[in-house]
């Protein structure tokens, strides 16, 4: 017999969302914004954070809340609509055994240690719609070797990819690097490490003032634009 908890996780009165979980799946539906949890307050299904093996968000969520799945350590699966425009800060953090994300191209900003210590990760793709990448977003993702950065992306935050050790390509479809900081990709080699970008765009890494952190890898041109 399946054992089923169901919650209110409305940001406002404006939202009308709920999370259901159901033996090992948490299905987040409705319309509108999650709750943001955080500042001494869980999420009312943390309790189950090591059976939770699969997240489903349904299409009419917009923003996943900060610290919605944090620490769901069981955690293999996850379905994320191209309704959603915001990945809550903390949101999959340490969720240690998901093996990949798909960002739909809807999200515009991805919250600060959204994905951090997600170690089984492999690739990440952020997609065109992505304008703004939070402080440690992808920190701590120790099994990452590529990840490819969208054209809108605007801002990358401090830390980002830091403590990505197995990187060894970056990605960026900005004609126009970002200015960033060293510590975006601090404990990365960048050295030894591959920056792909467009052949229109390939002076501006090599010359920009505001790209000399991108100037610190080995850069080529994307084979196909």
């Amino acid at each position: 017999m399946s054992n089923k908890q169901t919650w209110d996780c409305s940001k406002c009165s404006e939202s009308n969302v709920t999370a259901t979980l159901s033996n090992e799946v948490l299905t987040i539906r409705g319309f509108g914004a999650m709750k943001n949890y955080g500042n001494g307050t869980l999420p009312p299904w943390h309790l189950s954070e090591t059976i939770i093996s699969t997240v489903v968000v349904e299409n009419g969520i917009t923003e996943i809340g900060d610290y919605a799945f944090i620490d769901c350590i069981g955690l293999v699966d996850v379905a994320i609509p191209n309704s959603v425009v915001y990945v809550g800060n903390h949101a999959f953090a340490n969720c240690i055994k998901l093996p990949a994300v798909t960002i739909p191209n809807s999200v515009i900003i991805i919250g600060c240690k959204a994905f951090s210590n997600c170690g089984e990760f492999l690739e990440v793709t952020i997609p065109n719609s992505v304008k703004n990448i939070g402080c440690l977003a992808f920190s701590g993702c120790n099994k990452l070797t590529s990840v490819t950065i969208g054209e809108s992306a605007e801002y990358i935050g401090d830390y980002a990819f830091t403590g990505c050790s197995n990187l060894t390509k970056v990605i960026n479809k900005r004609t126009i690097p970002q200015s960033i900081e060293k510590t975006v990709f601090c404990n990365v080699d960048k050295a030894t490490h591959t920056l792909w970008v467009g052949k229109t765009a390939i002076d501006n890494y090599k010359s920009s003032n505001s790209a000399k952190i991108w100037k610190d890898f080995e850069i080529e041109i994307i084979n196909a634009e």
